[in-house]
């Protein structure tokens, strides 16, 4: 489960602090979340042919789907809000380093033998490397201290 800091109101928070969104932007995402949330859940639903149980099942909507669904502009009006803008924005905030993983660089034996499928999915994380027996990996929330 995704864990408490990486909600929506605290996203919109680091993102108002790089000047990426304005106060007006974030109330109106934070106000609308729960409606996108149940918006994404049906659309994940219908791609996976589980239109009937959208409503009920436990389909991983995460805050930055959320906001970056919502097609906001950036405060300087020259691009949308993208995941990538958001985590980097977050990965700034944090002051970790942030990777866009490029699925064709990918180690595929480290990436299927190193941590277990549901495991990797419940934390959303993925081994990228392994050099010298440390294990580089890429997680949606870094503070995330079960993963």
């Amino acid at each position: 489960m995704v864990a408490s800091f990486m909600n929506v109101d605290r996203i919109c928070d680091i993102l108002l602090s790089s000047n990426l969104i304005s106060t007006e932007q974030k109330k109106s995402v934070v106000s609308q979340a729960s409606v996108q949330r149940s918006k994404l859940k049906r659309i994940k639903a219908v791609k996976q042919n589980d239109a009937l149980s959208a409503d009920t099942a436990d389909y991983e909507i995460t805050p930055v789907d959320i906001i970056s669904s919502m097609k906001i502009k950036t405060l300087d009006n020259k691009e949308e809000l993208t995941e990538e803008i958001i985590m980097r924005a977050i990965a700034d905030n944090l002051a970790i380093p942030f990777k866009k993983i490029d699925p064709l660089e990918l180690n595929l034996d480290v990436v299927t033998r190193m941590i277990a499928k549901p495991f990797a999915i419940k934390h959303l994380v993925i081994p990228i490397e392994l050099i010298d027996g440390e294990l580089k990996v890429a997680m949606y929330n870094p503070l995330n201290h079960e993963a």
